[in-house]
């Protein structure tokens, strides 16, 4: 049998066409189109069919990919400048990160005050650059919306805050427990498990670094548990501080003073324990990375995996944070447990951006792998494009991790993270990705821009073919 060429290059083309226009993207099993999103690492587009918010879902509390967030604002997720979110959004997508974390902040008046409120725009609040008026719902479900369009996942972090706090006041990990804190605490929790709900969180910390809520008698979180546990399905957590020095000795560094993770009470009745890393990794002012290495395996080894292994959960790790000042890997946030403090300090972004690579790298080690469930970066801001950071952001020495090495540094270690969505692109193609991309520009993926190419060479031949 004899085939006429043109006719086999049609055939071709129509194929091509089909792969071309598509998108790969298909049908979802409702009959709904599936949304197009940026992969974990940026490399190329995926279709993926969700569910809307308020759709029923069975109760999940199992974590198959290890969670890769930033905070979004932090506790500074300024209204004046949401304008920004997408610019940002994109950003965070581009930078291999799979999620978004929302601090949802209700307030005390101080540490003795028992009546936790929510402080809504319009109400009293302090002129403060420590934290911001309560997101309300309607905010919420908007950033989540814009978050989720991206294929970012969206976790909620419940913080109480002492308004009096950045004026000298003992702050959140002095609050007293007592009989109406108990129940303004079942309240808050009972508003943030719904609007979780709503907008399909992927996670929930009850709580954030409370020292005196948790340490004392567990029985008091069960009707603020369950409480939550009948209206959001999805897993919860509790974020607890470590504020170890590097030069502790392991029994020292378990102890609750400077341990506040080993202290809470309360990981037999979450899904995961939330330890936030706190801690100098080394006592040198100019170490290398594999001494910083050494001080990240030193923590997980003597402090977080004997507490996992004693309650039998795996682990997250709610907050992840260094400023960009020379010393920082000895006192990651300017805590009182370092020489070294950070108003005092020249700048030094290579400091920061090792601190970052030493303790996503071990993470990504074969031996911790499957013991955490992931971690969340803090420092989040809402910040301008990189090209209007240049002019101020190399004299930053603060947390801000946009426009500075580290903004690079961490996006290429969630790359090399070995269980994240799978991969459509050869190793060789994947390294000629540009980590620290404020947004992804292209517009097609290499599969379907192969298709494009074939299909004009095709088009150019026929055109040829028909002019003879």
């Amino acid at each position: 049998m004899i085939y006429n060429p043109s006719m086999k290059k049609l055939c071709l083309l129509l194929i091509l066409s089909f792969f071309s226009a598509q998108g790969f993207s298909g049908e979802c099993p409702d009959g709904s189109e599936p949304v197009k999103s940026v992969s974990a690492d940026g490399s190329y587009y995926e279709y993926k069919c969700g569910k809307g918010f308020g759709d029923e879902r069975i109760k999940n509390t199992t974590i198959n990919e290890r969670i890769k967030s930033i905070t979004l604002g932090a506790m500074l997720l300024d209204r004046n400048l949401f304008d920004l979110l997408d610019v940002n959004l994109d950003r965070i997508k581009a930078n291999n990160f799979n999620s978004i974390t929302l601090v949802v902040d209700w307030y005390v008046e101080n540490h003795r005050d028992p009546k936790i409120l929510p402080r809504y725009p319009g109400q009293p609040f302090p002129t403060t650059d420590w934290f911001k008026p309560t997101l309300t719902h309607d905010e919420i479900e908007d950033i989540a919306t814009r978050a989720k369009s991206r294929g970012l996942d969206v976790i909620l972090k419940m913080h109480v805050d002492a308004l009096d706090w950045p004026f000298g006041g003992k702050g959140r990990y002095a609050i007293k427990p007592s009989a109406v804190l108990w129940k303004h605490y079942i309240d808050f929790a009972t508003d943030t498990a719904r609007i979780a709900e709503k907008i399909n969180a992927e996670m929930l910390f009850i709580g954030t670094e409370t020292h005196n809520l948790t340490k004392t008698n567990p029985a008091n979180w069960v009707p603020v548990i369950q409480a939550v546990q009948q209206i959001y399905s999805g897993p919860i957590s509790y974020a607890a501080s470590f504020n170890g020095k590097a030069n502790f000795s392991a029994s020292e560094w378990a102890t609750p003073k400077s341990c506040g993770a080993c202290a809470v009470k309360i990981w037999d009745q979450v899904d995961y324990i939330g330890f936030e890393p706190y801690a100098g990794l080394t006592l040198n002012k100019d170490p290398t990375l594999e001494e910083m290495k050494a001080g990240v395996r030193k923590i997980i080894d003597k402090v977080i995996i004997p507490l996992s292994e004693k309650h039998n959960k795996r682990i997250i790790l709610p907050e992840l944070n260094f400023y960009s000042f020379d010393g920082v890997n000895s006192n990651p946030i300017s805590l009182d447990t370092s020489r070294y403090r950070v108003e005092q300090m020249p700048p030094d972004h290579e400091e920061q951006s090792m601190a970052y690579q030493a303790w996503l790298e071990v993470l990504n080690e074969a031996d911790y792998q499957d013991k955490f469930v992931g971690v969340i970066l803090w420092g989040g801001y809402l910040r301008e494009e990189s090209e209007k950071l240049k002019s101020w952001v190399h004299n930053d020495n603060g947390d801000l991790i946009w426009g500075k090495k580290a903004e690079v540094t961490i996006c290429e270690a969630f790359k090399a993270w070995t269980d994240v969505e799978k991969q459509t692109l050869t190793t060789e193609e994947a390294q000629d990705i540009i980590c620290g991309m404020v947004a992804i520009s292209e517009e097609q993926t290499a599969a379907e821009i192969a298709a494009q190419e074939m299909m004009d060479e095709i088009l150019e031949e026929m055109a040829a073919e028909s002019g003879q």
